[in-house]
């Protein structure tokens, strides 16, 4: 059985995340799945049983569906009652059950083509000169079944972004995201920002966390990105003020005094490029997630939107939640900023505060996010700086959780006075550079 407590997100998993949603829906929520998947589609044993009886149930529920599959499918799991309730603990909503079904039968679908494909490529391989007659009815027939899943697909909109990636890795283009984080190696091993999904980053105080995730928001509207920052720390002044230190290299410091001309025309020039730029700092009437869906709503109806910042989710509030204790509470807020992000088909990177335990390991760990494991489930990149205090201009970056790419270490250049995270560069040169 796939263990509901690793952080993967290959297809097996997704078809857990799936059956859990169904069962804390409503016929609804079946019908909506029912549009797109059905237990034919899914790979995992489990699942795929676990679906049937959903299927096969009136109105399915935990108790109901153990029974079902005890009778009905003994020789699949032994021990199906440990393994629904394994899936019970899966942090996921009814809401998300059709981006689970669509992603499930995604899979399926390209499983199925491949699986034409390698029968047309057999026939194709056994024909010759004296018997290529013979093979013709058999390669009709498989290309017939190829042009229903192409249909198929099409009709659900579910081979879109298959022929998008296809296309361009027959021209070789790269399969990052048109939404990028500006930082090189960041965007190799995370594949850019993708539409529609949440990523995280963590540290301790005063760790950078802001910084790079202001950094990220700079380089998407300078790069032609339509951006809103949602800042619970920092006023729209101050949010202001360190861009105007990144873009001018002026120390933040600085900014406060009384300035000469040549740094006075750096700063109407930073202020022109940011005119320029579809950048909103949003002024935060409230630490709610009503308060960020309706400030990023505003936003997507009058410019759009590519990016939401939200700095930082420790401190918002969700009241609908806050009586079942402050794990919950910020597993709601989590949920509802994934949600935000499919119901807008933005990014949004979410800022989070590491608990106290991290301060006595060498590097941060998943384990460490603060409050909630949710944020954990929910994000689709995790990342997780520490800065050495002996190497004040180095920023690492642990890539804990990536469901595009590979996981591992990134470094970053960090100056601190200007606020700006750059691609590494060894600290004598940026030191010099400056």
């Amino acid at each position: 059985m796939t263990d509901p407590n690793q952080p993967s997100y290959r297809i097996p998993a997704i078809e857990r995340h799936l059956i859990a949603s169904l069962l804390r829906g409503d016929p609804s929520t079946h019908a909506r799945v029912a549009v797109f998947v059905s237990a034919a589609d899914i790979e995992d044993a489990a699942c795929r049983a676990a679906l049937q009886g959903i299927e096969a149930l009136e109105s399915p529920e935990w108790a109901s569906l153990a029974e079902w599959l005890r009778v009905h499918r003994q020789g699949v799991v032994s021990e199906w009652s440990l393994w629904l309730v394994e899936t019970a603990e899966l942090q996921t909503t009814p809401a998300y059950a059709v981006h689970f079904a669509r992603t499930v039968a995604r899979a399926s679908l390209v499983r199925r083509f491949l699986a034409h494909l390698d029968r047309l490529k057999a026939e194709f391989e056994e024909i010759s000169p004296v018997q290529e007659t013979e093979h013709d009815a058999a390669i009709d027939r498989e290309f017939a079944e190829l042009a229903k899943l192409l249909l198929e697909g099409r009709q659900h909109g579910l081979f879109a972004d298959v022929r998008d990636e296809a296309a361009k890795i027959t021209t070789g283009e790269t399969a990052i995201s048109d939404l990028r984080t500006g930082l090189v190696d960041l965007d190799c091993k995370i594949l850019g920002l993708h539409r529609g999904e949440m990523s995280v980053v963590a540290a301790q105080t005063s760790k950078g966390k802001s910084t790079l995730a202001l950094q990220m928001a700079l380089n998407v509207a300078l790069a032609g990105g339509k951006v809103v920052i949602y800042s619970l720390e920092m006023a729209p002044d101050s949010v202001a003020r360190r861009m105007l230190a990144n873009l001018t290299g002026l120390d933040l410091f600085n900014l406060r005094r009384d300035l000469h001309v040549g740094e006075m025309d750096a700063i109407d020039a930073a202020r022109a490029e940011l005119s320029r730029c579809s950048l909103r700092i949003a002024r935060s009437y409230g630490a709610t997630p009503v308060a960020v869906m309706a400030a990023a709503q505003s936003a997507k109806s009058t410019v759009g939107l590519d990016l939401l910042v939200v700095d930082y989710i420790q401190l918002m509030e969700d009241p609908a939640s806050a009586k079942k204790g402050r794990a919950a509470e910020v597993g709601a807020i989590s949920r509802s900023l994934k949600r935000l992000a499919l119901d807008l088909g933005c990014h949004v990177i979410a800022v989070s505060q590491l608990n106290r335990a991290s301060y006595a390991e060498s590097e941060p760990r998943l384990c460490h996010l603060r409050d909630s494991g949710a944020i954990e489930q929910d994000a689709n990149v995790i990342l997780l700086l520490h800065c050495d205090d002996d190497r004040p201009g180095d920023m690492a970056c642990h890539v804990a959780k990536n469901t595009h790419g590979e996981l591992g270490r990134v470094a970053f250049s960090w100056h601190r006075p200007t606020y700006r995270v750059s691609d590494y560069t060894p600290l004598n040169f940026l030191a010099d550079s400056q």
